[in-house]
């Protein structure tokens, strides 16, 4: 089917910028540019330096909550001026859709990188870099769309496999549901709410703080964050639940391990039966083989309640088992939170990648 580019909304910042015109005009670039719009209703954003490096940042956002209250235009993310400063265009998709929007995000994408060339040129090398959410963006593109780009970074990424995600958040609420009863609504209840309030899972583990403490322990998540990240697992759960029309975990025959009592958790814990075309829907939409084609970094950080650092092993394993390592850097750990990088850190990242691609 043929693409159509609607522009709904073009910004020129700077006396002379590189500017696209209702006619398709181009404009030599002489100082900072930027310009925002729709491509087939996802908003975009485009920022092209004075001094241009001829690289393209391709940055893809992290976890959107359906029904957040969007900003237009798209508004640039906390890196782009990093980046920009540091010479290089950034180009950025709001995707079409909020939540778990893989499945919109990554032609969103592809769509977005397509007019960034027909407009702005060619770059000399293109970069998918992603926070959160979007640093699976980036490896699912990486091993996709290797002839497009010439790296990715992943920073504070969800490192692994849609269906691994439903896993993992399932694996968090159950065991939390099993310790603290009563607090959580049966997960997969037609009429389940959309979110459970942090207070009130505060207030549980409270109760508790013993057995609080090694369940935190247990899910690699320092105590203090266990309620925030049990709220988040809870609202992306069942948002995921919307998005792949179904339950999109299954543990019925699952043994746990790893938590204060194995044995009484795996007889008393609940059970769901996982809806096989929600859990194929994840899967497709994000898969990971490790197979990369160009050179991928991952940074992360040491101490994330919303990717423990106990799944950071799952991707660079893919990697190996593709035979693919020597295109993998991960870098060490730092800093505590999600996301919660310095300029300096995330720029040392990125030239990271970018010494790997020369």
């Amino acid at each position: 089917m043929r693409r159509t580019f609607k522009v709904l909304k073009v910004l020129a910042v700077g006396a002379i910028g590189l500017a696209v015109t209702a006619a398709g005009g181009r404009v030599p670039v002489h100082q900072p540019t930027v310009e925002t719009g729709l491509i087939d209703k996802a908003p975009f954003r485009i920022d092209v330096p004075a001094k241009w490096n001829g690289r393209l940042i391709m940055l893809m956002h992290g976890y959107e909550p359906a029904g957040m209250p969007r900003h237009l235009p798209w508004p640039a993310a906390e890196e782009t001026k990093l980046f920009v400063d540091a010479g290089y265009a950034v180009a950025q998709s709001g995707y079409r859709t909020q939540g778990w929007a893989i499945a919109e995000a990554l032609p969103d994408i592809e769509r977005l990188r397509d007019y960034f060339v027909k407009h702005h040129g060619r770059p000399k090398q293109t970069y998918a870099i992603g926070f959160s959410l979007g640093g699976l963006l980036a490896l699912v593109t990486a091993e996709r769309q290797a002839n497009s780009y010439a790296g990715a970074l992943s920073l504070c990424g969800v490192n692994m496999s849609g269906d691994a995600v439903g896993g993992l958040l399932l694996r968090n609420l159950a065991a939390f549901d099993f310790y603290f009863p009563h607090v959580l609504p049966k997960l997969d209840a037609a009429d389940a709410p959309a979110m459970v309030g942090q207070d009130v899972i505060e207030a549980a583990l409270d109760k508790d703080q013993n057995i609080a403490s090694r369940l935190a322990d247990a899910l690699d998540i320092r105590r203090p964050a266990l309620a925030g990240a049990i709220m988040l697992d809870y609202l992306v759960l069942q948002e995921l639940r919307s998005h792949a029309g179904g339950f999109p975990a299954d543990n019925q025959a699952t043994l746990y391990t790893g938590f204060p009592d194995d044995e009484a958790l795996n007889a008393g814990i609940a059970r769901y039966r996982g809806s096989p075309k929600a859990i194929a829907y994840l899967a497709a939409n994000a898969p990971l083989s490790g197979n990369i084609r160009v050179p991928v970094v991952l940074q992360s950080n040491a101490d994330d309640p919303t990717i423990p650092p106990r799944y950071g092993s799952l991707y660079p394993e893919a990697v190996r088992h593709a035979g693919k390592q020597k295109l993998l850097t991960v870098l060490p750990r730092i800093g505590h939170g999600h996301c919660d990088f310095s300029a300096d850190r995330t720029m040392a990242a990125l030239t990271q990648l970018v010494e790997k691609t020369r």
